[in-house]
């Protein structure tokens, strides 16, 4: 029952359609747990249980992808000089980072020796360690820029994740991998239900507009 309570908050934040965000005069999300409801029964009417384990299974490793990439972007900041160099540097280690987890799993396939798909792991895999040596060299954290900036260390004290970009990163990388891993029919499950979320929030954001 908590779908309903998280629709809600995310309808009020404006990312959801106002229908969900709708409280009847007893304080209850009627509307919002109904819709809920109809959706989840269909879904688990409809898809076979062996693709909606694919479905969850990813969904999950995509929000464990975008909390990883949220750390980086409370923790990083862009230089001075070149505005949006860590957002840039972001999407291409993720794209790098999937296509090099597509690549492992054809090398690491009983049916693929290729030199060819050799060559081009190690190639996608460096990159990615490039890519993301350039997140932790180029793009410094919010922290050390502000003491530049005013001359002092701000918030001393304050619990900071460690290991910030690495670990993270790692984490994006690892998520990746995992996703790479599914089926082709699990793959375009996740791709679909993603790009309808994604078209569903700015068909909403245009509404509201």
């Amino acid at each position: 029952m908590a779908q309903p309570r998280l629709n809600y908050t995310m309808a009020v934040d404006g990312v959801l359609p106002a229908v969900l965000s709708k409280v009847d005069e007893e304080g209850n999300l009627k509307a919002g747990t109904k819709i809920a409801g109809v959706i989840m029964i269909a879904i688990a009417t409809l898809i076979p249980f062996s693709y909606l384990d694919d479905l969850i299974s990813s969904g999950i490793l995509i929000a464990f992808t975008i909390t990883d990439m949220s750390v980086i972007l409370v923790r990083q900041t862009s230089p001075l000089d070149n505005p949006y160099l860590l957002e840039r540097m972001l999407v291409v280690f993720l794209v790098v980072s999937l296509l090099s987890g597509f690549l492992l799993r054809s090398w690491l396939s009983l049916d693929t020796t290729g030199e060819g798909v050799r060559f081009m792991t190690l190639l996608s895999c460096a990159s990615t360690l490039f890519v993301g040596n350039r997140i932790r060299k180029d793009c410094p954290s919010k922290r050390s820029l502000m003491g530049e900036l005013y001359d002092h260390e701000p918030d001393e004290g304050l619990f900071l994740t460690p290991f910030v970009p690495i670990l993270p990163l790692c984490g994006c990388f690892v998520n990746l991998y995992l996703i790479s891993q599914l089926e082709p029919i699990g793959l375009a499950a996740i791709s679909g239900y993603v790009g309808l979320a994604i078209g569903a929030h700015f068909y909403n954001l245009h509404q509201r507009k």
